[in-house]
């Protein structure tokens, strides 16, 4: 519960009125803060770095990155901290992604994922997790992308898992510079284990009915071959307090089974220059 009202009182703290002007930028870098049931505490600082200047007055100032179609790099680290009744301490996780755009619309991109679990006394075993993925996209138009994406998850305790993933955005203007953005993504884990393999969906509509403002909710589903599937409900916030200053908040609701519920919040601030 502390947690749930650290995150709801750094939001009511930053989200203040302010006016977006356009600006060009090649950095971006920001920290979020997540709370998991008030289970589990995740803080994590991300950067990336944009080859080229991104000139955000072509649509949401969100999207000015895609709307650019720029190539980038990216870095993120993220550490998880558990109570002492769980049977892990603490989670580190560190992503690296290279994206790179071509004249012709053909996107490749390049990532590796390290993950690291430390256990409880009672179970001191660590365990280490590599990911790496690579993604091939294509730009269909200024507003309408598709891409295919590969990655293979390989662990310490000798686990496999090949993911199979095809996702798309399609963004449409509306009158007096609104958008909406769609997002969809389907993908098939394929497992070592076969009673661990499953496909899963992610849909999410996004409203922006201002170039510094957007409206999101999303709707996910896992369907497993013999455990308990999941869905998962989600809502949130974007707002730029100018060209360079955002904050936004994301909640989320998961279901496992029929009985097992459990909710995340989670609050990111960031800036561009």
């Amino acid at each position: 519960m502390k947690h749930t009202l650290l995150v709801t009182t750094l939001c009511a703290g930053v989200l203040a009125c302010s006016t977006a002007t356009a600006a060009a930028f090649q950095h971006q870098a920001g920290l979020s803060l997540s709370d998991n049931n008030s289970y589990s505490v995740s803080l994590s600082p991300f950067y990336a770095y944009y080859f080229n200047p991104v000139d955000d007055s072509h649509g949401p100032l969100e999207m000015a990155g895609f709307l650019n179609q720029t190539s980038s790099v990216r870095a993120r680290f993220k550490q998880t901290d558990y109570p002492s009744s769980s049977r892990y301490s603490e989670n580190y996780d560190w992503r690296f992604y290279g994206d790179f755009v071509f004249d012709n619309g053909i996107n490749i991109g390049v990532g590796l994922n390290k993950s690291y679990t430390n256990y409880s006394a009672a179970n001191s075993i660590a365990l280490d997790v590599s990911t790496p993925s690579i993604d091939l996209g294509y730009y269909l138009d200024q507003y309408r992308y598709i891409n295919f994406g590969l990655s293979q998850m390989e662990s310490s305790e000798d686990q496999k898992m090949d993911t199979f993933s095809v996702s798309g955005i399609y963004m449409v203007p509306l009158e007096q510079g609104e958008f909406i953005k769609f997002n969809a993504d389907f993908e098939i884990n394929d497992h070592i284990r076969s009673y661990w393999d499953s496909k899963a969906i992610d849909l999410e509509m996004t409203y922006y009915p201002q170039h510094d403002l957007g409206f999101n909710a999303g709707f996910a589903h896992e369907l497993f071959d013999e455990q308990n599937n999941s869905s998962t409900y989600s809502f949130g916030s974007k707002y730029f307090f100018n060209a360079s200053l955002y904050a936004s908040l994301d909640m989320s609701m998961t279901m496992q089974g029929s009985e097992n519920w459990s909710n995340k919040q989670t609050l990111k601030v960031g800036a561009r220059f």
